[in-house]
């Protein structure tokens, strides 16, 4: 029963793969201007941001005289910052993903590499030298970054505690997300053979599950949400996981887990000579991605239903993948760096590709559009009832925050 289920879906999203936004616009939207708030420093190589209440949080990393630290910088309404705190562990940090507790507090998620231990010389009074032999200077080698690790950073910038787990192979954490018995992290593995996708879950304490390993050579972990009962997790892979074998060149991942962590449902894209992959989800199972077809980059977003069937879906012509974000309990918006004009859209000519966030309504029907036009390179999408639809993405002034209140 379950595999005709899972056929279904993949017969349902081929079809509505070819849904078109002009079927589905019913007026022409005039694409409006975000409101500049900030250019980041240009040392600052940002993964993200977060808007919660009337903060925003952009967090990344920075470089160090000895590797890399991982920071978290609060900005007002205003694009004004108000505090910035530098997280570290080992010599090399880097910061991926962030989320929000229930008391308020950051839930910081990334990957560290262990201290370097140096071992120190004997004191040159001890030492006898008599023939005065020049000895060469021992340079410590850097650890990998093999840790994984969680940060809880209170809202006004004060580190609480962190919890890590080495995973004895170098490491990249892509994405992280709060359970109802603590947190569950996902990301990519060194193997022997390329890259491996792995997901873990653990308690606040820091009892961490044994991690599940998702395929061997070529198959990554982007995102993860936090269901009822179980998760979701999204990417890509060219390889056969559990039994769904390669229908394009590479294809978008979507895979269950129950309660008990068990893979319980595997879709793959079907998109016959595609390289696909999925960069973003919702809490409504809204996703954002990318396709390439020998030239053409496309821009996708698709809707699912909690069984992971597709409802509809919807290509752009763009640089490169979509991120996406949920408004409302029916509204939801993407953005990307837009290359074309779109059907339904008044005024929006961008060739060369700029920033744009297209939100839509029930059965993708297009609601809204805003540019930012200075930004080529989307970095993060988040949006707070208060501050309303936050964009943060790279371009040749650097990288800038931009805002819009969604009508």
């Amino acid at each position: 029963m379950r595999k005709s289920v899972v056929v279904s879906a993949l017969i349902c999203f081929s079809l509505l793969a070819s849904f078109s936004l002009s079927q589905a616009a019913t007026k022409v939207i005039v694409v409006k201007p975000m409101t500049f708030l900030s250019t980041l420093p240009s040392e600052q190589n940002v993964a993200g941001a977060l808007a919660n209440g009337k903060s925003i949080y952009i967090f990344g990393t920075v470089a160090t005289a000895t590797g890399t630290d991982g920071f978290i910088s609060s900005q007002d309404s205003n694009g004004s910052t108000q505090w910035t705190l530098p997280l570290h562990e080992g010599e090399a940090n880097i910061l991926t993903s962030l989320t929000v507790d229930a008391s308020g507090n950051l839930i910081v998620f990334g990957a560290t590499s262990k201290p370097t231990v140096v071992s120190v010389p004997p004191s040159a009074i001890d030492f006898q030298n008599p023939d005065s032999v020049t000895v060469d200077t021992q340079v410590p080698q850097r650890n990998d970054i093999t840790e994984a690790i969680i940060w809880s950073v209170s809202a006004s910038g004060q580190l609480n505690s962190k919890v890590a787990l080495d995973l004895k192979s170098p490491v990249l954490v892509t994405a992280g997300a709060i359970t109802s018995s603590g947190y569950a992290l996902v990301g990519n593995i060194s193997t022997a053979s390329g890259m491996a996708g792995f997901v873990v879950t653990t308690t606040t304490a820091g009892i961490f599950s044994k991690p599940l390993y998702l395929g061997k050579s070529d198959t990554e972990i982007n995102a993860i949400v936090a269901k009822a009962k179980g998760l979701l997790i999204v990417g890509a892979s060219s390889e056969t996981i559990v039994s769904r074998p390669l229908k394009g060149k590479r294809d978008g991942l979507l895979i269950s887990l129950n309660s008990l962590g068990k893979i319980s449902a595997v879709v793959r894209s079907t998109n016959l000579g595609a390289m696909r992959s999925w960069k973003s989800t919702t809490a409504s199972y809204f996703m954002g991605g990318l396709s390439v077809t020998g030239n053409k980059v496309e821009a996708v977003v698709t809707q699912f239903n909690s069984s992971l069937a597709p409802l509809w879906t919807m290509r752009f012509l763009a640089l490169g993948g979509a991120i996406t974000a949920d408004l409302s309990a029916t509204s939801r918006v993407a953005f990307f760096a837009s290359t074309s004009a779109i059907t339904g859209l008044s005024g929006w000519k961008a060739s060369k590709g700029a920033g744009l966030a297209l939100v839509f309504g029930t059965n993708g029907v297009l609601t809204g559009g805003y540019s930012a036009t200075a930004i080529t390179a989307p970095i993060s999408l988040t949006f707070s009832p208060d501050l309303g639809l936050i964009a943060v993405g790279s371009g040749p002034k650097g990288v800038s925050v931009f805002r819009v209140l969604p009508r």
